[in-house]
Parts: structure tokens; C-alpha cells; sequence
């Protein structure tokens, strides 16, 4: 089994690249999608963008906000029981970023790095999120709808700006 934990703030390519990726290697794969107070969108309708973008049975979604239950940023232990209570050991953990090599050793799992240099996919989820619509390209058609949909209803007068 394989893990899988972010934002998904917002959903992208390379979060697409990168869960395909990971679908290659491991019959069944956990995404944990966190949420916090502040975002606009919450965790359950990212958790939608990606069931719809991947359409496999073998993508199990939970989410949690991690307001809620005081997990700090920067503990990887904390992170690995959350992980534990939510899908149980899973036998990788895939990222795309290096940083998590703590948060897999405490899972007991192996950790295997995708596109860190992302090459395969250059994006960045901060440049989206600073101008969605000059990043649309990097979107799911229904995940720009939806930010936009989201800025209308926070009455943001800045539809370029995701918060």
C-alpha cells in the first residue's frame, strides 16, 4: 500500500503526475488530504477534484483539519500517528519533496521521492495560488471553476488571488 498526504491547495498537475506515479507502484494508495481554518476550500471538495481526476477504486481519500487536532507543522512522529489512525502502515510513502524522510521512517515505510526537481511537471502550488488564472493550464478544468466559484462567494474583488 502506498501513502500520500497534502493540501491539494489546490489540486494540480503535479499532484496528478505524482499520484499516477505512485499508482504504478502499489496496488492500493491512502491520500490524506489536510485542511485548515483559513483556506477557503475545504478538504472534502479537494477531496472531490481528485476523485474525479483519477476515477481508480484504488485511491482511498480521508481528510482531516489539522487546526482541529493541534498537529504542528514540523512533527513527524505526530503526523505518523495521525497517518496510523487514519489508513494504518502503509508500505511507501510517496511526495514529491524529500523533507518527509522522517514522517516515512516513523511509519516504518519507504520513502520514494517523485519529480522533486520537478521537472516533469514544473509547478509550483504557491504560483497558483498567487495567480490562478495565469496558471489555469496547471488546473483541472472543474478545480479553476471552482476556485473562482469560491473567490465569488468570499467576495473577493481579485479573482486572480487565491487565498
Amino acid at each position: 500500500t502506498g501513502l500520500v498526504v497534502g493540501r491539494f491547495y489546490p489540486y494540480h498537475k503535479g499532484h496528478k503526475f505524482l499520484l499516477e506515479e505512485a499508482l504504478k507502484q502499489v496496488e492500493t494508495l491512502h491520500v490524506i488530504i489536510v485542511g485548515r481554518v483559513n483556506q477557503t476550500i475545504p478538504w472534502q471538495q479537494r477531496s472531490e477534484w481528485i476523485k474525479n481526476s483519477l476515477d481508480s477504486p484504488r485511491v482511498h481519500i480521508v481528510g482531516f483539519d489539522q487546526d482541529a487536532i493541534g498537529l504542528a507543522d514540523l512533527d513527524p512522529e505526530g503526523w505518523a500517528k495521525m497517518a496510523i489512525e487514519k489508513v494504518g502502515y502503509p508500505d511507501k510513502v510517496f511526495c514529491s519533496e524529500s523533507y518527509q524522510k522522517d514522517f516515512a521512517n516513523n511509519l516504518r515505510a519507504e520513502l520514494v521521492v517523485v519529480d522533486e526537481s520537478r521537472t516533469n511537471v514544473p509547478v509550483s502550488g504557491t504560483s497558483i495560488r498567487d495567480n490562478p488564472v495565469a496558471n489555469r493550464d496547471l488546473l483541472e478544468p472543474n478545480v479553476f471553476s471552482d476556485i473562482i466559484s469560491y473567490q465569488a462567494l468570499a467576495n473577493d474583488s481579485d479573482a486572480s488571488r487565491f487565498v
